[in-house]
């Protein structure tokens, strides 16, 4: 007897935080509650409670009220691996991590310790078991978890610039290493899953923003290295733009996601900030050249998004395909079409971006069908 096919959804970064919480994502709530899995990756905290470190600039923490959103717009397993998921605290921390919790989502890649944010999401579904993993390579010094602290797995990153041109005032050579600890330590977390489960999917907030096409040089290193593992996926996020997606030995390494779902409120203290100053005066090289969308605060780059689907059969993914989308004026990510005017743009940049890295593209239907270029 042929087994049932499981759908599993994956989208990138989210946070909710306006008085109508599921209007955020009311256009995509019936795709994503159709899944038997939905991922996200949690770019706030929410509490009450925590203050924010004096040298941390912006902090972003949300009022709890929005958290049943997004359980109701059908998410099942939440990464909340993020730079902003501590930025008020262990409290606030681990409230976020309990209002997911008492919402029906299962959290990934934070704890109460290294020992908790180390343990993986199982799903059984349909004969299936499914694991999910994540880590952090955006995070400041102290958010990452400790055996008896709070925080999120790390995957510690160091950057060097190497002058190679004797011209002073030329660009240099950036290499990124990853800790070599952190690795081994991710490996493992891979191989144990590997052990209870089919599928093992590894979330990674990484990468550098806003900075399309761009792939840090440690990222192929470690995307490499977690499929070597045993990982049967990576979902990458916190650049919020799309990124490439590479076919590594058959298997997918989405670099980002992209912004899903996001609404960006600056607090009014940061007003006069020299961070914020600097990020307005970079939006304004990115900004929508179309005004009705200048209000959202988001630069064009991020609007144009994603909802990958696998379809899983015997313990296998039988099916990689993505659903184009876009936020619109009100912030809301939307579902179009592959022959309309924005789906077209959504699936020419992603064309654009798989160059060279062993990714084909195919639009099926509503949908565009990835495979690897054999």
């Amino acid at each position: 007897m042929a087994k049932e096919t499981v759908r599993i959804r994956a989208v990138g970064d989210i946070r909710v935080d306006r008085p109508d919480p599921d209007s955020l994502m009311a256009l995509v709530a019936p795709t994503l509650n159709d899944a038997d899995i939905t991922f996200g990756q949690l770019e706030a905290s929410y509490s009450t409670r925590g203050q924010i470190a004096v040298n941390l600039t912006p902090g972003f923490r949300a009022d709890p009220k929005n958290v049943p959103a997004i359980g109701r717009a059908g998410f099942k397993v939440i990464s909340v691996a993020s730079n902003h998921s501590h930025d008020y605290g262990h409290e606030a921390f681990l409230d976020t991590i309990q209002h997911l919790r008492d919402n029906g989502m299962r959290v990934i890649g934070g704890g109460k310790d290294i020992e908790d944010a180390r343990k993986p999401a199982i799903f059984d579904v349909k004969g299936t078991k499914i694991a999910f993993l994540a880590c952090n390579s955006i995070l400041q010094p102290g958010y990452e978890a400790r055996r008896k602290r709070p925080g999120m797995v790390p995957l510690r990153v160091k950057t060097f610039y190497e002058q190679l041109d004797w011209q002073a005032g030329t660009p240099p050579k950036i290499w990124t290493i990853p800790n070599p600890d952190d690795v081994t330590a991710l490996l493992d977390d891979i191989k144990k899953a590997k052990q209870q489960a089919d599928l093992v999917f590894v979330a990674m907030h990484w990468g550098v923003h806003y900075m399309v096409g761009h792939v840090a040089m440690y990222q192929y290193e470690v995307g490499h290295k977690v499929l070597d593992a045993g990982a049967d996926v990576i979902l990458g996020h916190h650049p919020h733009n799309l990124n490439t997606i590479e076919m590594y030995k058959g298997k997918p390494i989405f670099y980002s996601l992209g912004n899903f779902a996001f609404d960006y409120r600056t607090p009014t203290e940061y007003a006069d900030d020299p961070y914020m100053i600097a990020q307005k005066e970079l939006y304004k090289s990115l900004l929508d050249t179309d005004p009705s969308y200048q209000a959202t605060q988001y630069p064009a780059v991020s609007r144009a998004t994603m909802i990958a689907n696998f379809y899983v059969s015997g313990g296998k993914i039988e099916k990689l395909t993505f659903l184009p989308a876009m936020a619109n004026v009100d912030g809301q990510p939307e579902i179009v079409s592959p022959s309309s005017k924005e789906g077209k743009q959504v699936i020419a940049l992603q064309t654009e971006l798989c160059r060279n890295h062993n990714t084909q593209l195919e639009v099926e239907g509503k949908e565009v069908v990835l495979k690897a270029i054999e």
